[in-house]
């Protein structure tokens, strides 16, 4: 990328950043705390040994109460700082989606990827509730980036990354597991493809692999007594219907109007090129892509999404219930991806221009009603 297209892109994406925090902390503490945000300041005010035990007889893993145990010990627990927490990893979010975006695609595709998320009113919400799935949207993402490093051939630093965000992430919340199983699976995928199998370092994997499960032992048996558990008393999950798998990608794209002009769109951007690539793809961000066949960019984001949606809610169907709504959340982030690319795809610029404008007026409304409610 030439310096005149760098600075454009530093400056778009600055002012999506910006644009994303002013949202996430207007309003941020003039409501009162609800019941789930009480527990988790009650968690977090205890004594770190009181607490670690107390968790593990809820249902979530230590991480975030940790994190925000110490953050209320510096900042108080006003409902606008323990909500600013979540806040600042939500705008975080937004710059690593776009991080995670140029390895995958072009600039624009990036640029429109972290706009999606920064005008999202499902992650708006996440990104003010004193909660841990602001901090787990932000992990996944990191996660999903040093995985695309190591897999893109930077295997020292993106190992040691991989590892420090795989970590919190399933230490953070349950649900982190379906973003290493979907590592897995597309892993599992290029050791199949004959192409993609003698550049597939099987091996460096299965001991990351390992020491994902090594660093995840003590907590394990705990995991495993809260699955055996899951079923009993207030921690029974509704089984979920179609309807409401439905009503999930309503909430990524913020309304059903939006959701009319999405889906269209992530359709559009998972069919690969005719031509192979990308329109603009001398505009790509970073050199270090996941491959540069178009299919398995796709693939990929394809089984991210998946992952994260609808395995769990096959699971909910023929087992015990897990499809949590709200933990859905990570699946947003491919999905962005996915219509970003959709419209970088049309070839007629204003066309583009005007689906844009359209969709930030959707979400500014969507935006709008989430504040009046």
């Amino acid at each position: 990328m030439n310096t005149r297209l760098f600075r454009q892109a530093s400056f778009l994406i600055i002012l999506i950043i910006v644009s994303g925090l002013f949202i996430r902390i207007h309003h941020l503490g003039e409501e009162s705390l609800w019941l789930d945000e009480g527990h988790s300041i009650r968690m977090a005010k205890l004594p770190v040994s009181q607490m670690v035990e107390e968790i593990a007889a809820n249902k979530h893993p230590p991480v975030y109460f940790l994190a925000l145990h110490g953050w209320i010990s510096i900042f108080g627990d006003s409902e606008f700082s323990v909500r600013a927490l979540s806040a600042i990893f939500g705008v975080l979010a937004i710059a690593l989606l776009y991080q995670v975006a140029s390895l995958l695609f072009d600039r624009t595709t990036s640029l429109l990827a972290a706009l999606l998320l920064a005008l999202s009113s499902f992650n708006l919400f996440y990104s003010q509730e004193t909660r841990m799935y602001s901090l787990l949207t932000f992990l996944s993402l990191g996660s999903m980036y040093y995985f695309i490093k190591w897999l893109s051939g930077g295997k020292k630093w993106a190992s040691v990354g991989y590892l420090v965000f795989s970590t919190l992430l399933i230490y953070t919340q349950n649900f982190g597991f379906f973003i290493i199983l979907a590592q897995n699976i597309y892993l599992a995928g290029l050791l199949l493809h004959p192409r993609s199998r003698s550049g597939t370092p099987l091996k460096s994997w299965i001991i990351l692999q390992s020491l994902l499960i090594l660093f995840y032992l003590p907590w394990m048996g705990i995991l495993i007594k809260q699955i055996l558990t899951m079923d009993s008393g207030s921690w029974s999950v509704p089984r979920p219907s179609w309807k409401g798998l439905l009503y999930s990608f309503k909430c990524f794209s913020g309304s059903f109007w939006l959701l009319g002009i999405s889906l269209p769109l992530a359709f559009y951007g998972v069919f690969p090129h005719p031509a192979g690539g990308d329109r603009g793809r001398e505009d790509v961000v970073s050199a270090r892509v996941i491959t540069d066949r178009d299919s398995e960019r796709i693939c990929f984001l394809s089984i991210w999404l998946l992952s994260l949606v609808l395995i769990p809610f096959l699971i909910s169907q023929f087992g015990s219930s897990i499809y949590v709504h709200r933990a859905t959340v990570l699946a947003t982030l491919p999905w962005y991806i996915l219509v970003a690319r959709g419209i970088n795809r049309i070839r007629f610029r204003y066309l583009r221009l005007v689906i844009v404008i359209v969709i930030i007026g959707f979400s500014l409304f969507s935006i709008k009603e989430y504040f009046i409610k």
